[in-house]
């Protein structure tokens, strides 16, 4: 076997590792993208809480709307296709 044929072999098999390795990474960072996007809707709805509170209910509806307009940012972000187009 050549040199250039062992360097082939050798790429062929780092290619085939990488692979596996980004599809392991690629499961995990969808999980992480899930929580994420849970945590952020959860804070958003707690801080437009607090707000709301704190104002006596002045700016609800502009607190509604802005939390809705982040929620359905969030929904978006949560259903991204895995790869651009």
């Amino acid at each position: 076997m050549s040199l250039v044929d062992k360097a082939k072999d050798l790429a062929e098999q780092a290619t085939e590792k990488a692979g596996e390795v980004a599809d392991v990474a690629k499961e995990k960072a969808a999980g992480a993208l899930d929580k994420a996007t849970d945590a952020a809707a959860h804070g958003v709805e707690k801080v437009t809480e607090t707000i709301d509170s704190m104002t006596g209910g002045l700016f609800e509806e502009k607190l509604e709307g802005t939390s809705k307009k982040v929620a359905e940012t969030l929904r978006h972000v949560g259903d991204s296709p895995d790869e651009p187009s």
